[in-house]
């Protein structure tokens, strides 16, 4: 999945990254609320751990080695979490349609390249 890499990768952590990255392409219009979160999830890695697909719609589950939490300042929760992906095809293409809200979960180098900026 595309758009777990390139969150992965920092794209939605900014309005000028989300337009160059390409990643709306992959969100069904009308379905994503602009990126924006004063929070972003750190993770060390993600892996999907399962795919269904029924005709016309899809899910895939990913799991995410959770480091902790960024905000004004770094909070470590070490976990395994979960999360549901729902798509929807639309002729050839696949859309993503949730979840729409969820935080950003980006690498420990991207979060290290993101406050060599900011400081």
């Amino acid at each position: 999945m595309h758009f777990l890499k390139l969150d992965f990768e920092g794209a939605l952590l900014s309005s000028d990254s989300y337009n160059k990255s390409g990643i709306g392409e992959f969100i069904a219009p009308g379905e994503y609320r602009s990126p924006g979160w004063d929070t972003v999830v750190l993770i060390n890695k993600y892996e999907i751990e399962k795919i269904s697909q029924k005709s016309d719609q899809a899910t895939v589950i990913v799991k995410y080695d959770v480091i902790g939490s960024l905000s004004n300042e770094l909070t470590i929760k070490r976990q395994k979490k979960s999360y549901t992906f729902r798509f929807k095809r639309e002729g050839q293409r696949w859309f993503m349609i949730e979840p729409y809200d969820l935080a950003q979960h980006i690498s420990v180098s991207t979060a290290d390249n993101v406050q060599d900026i900011v400081h």
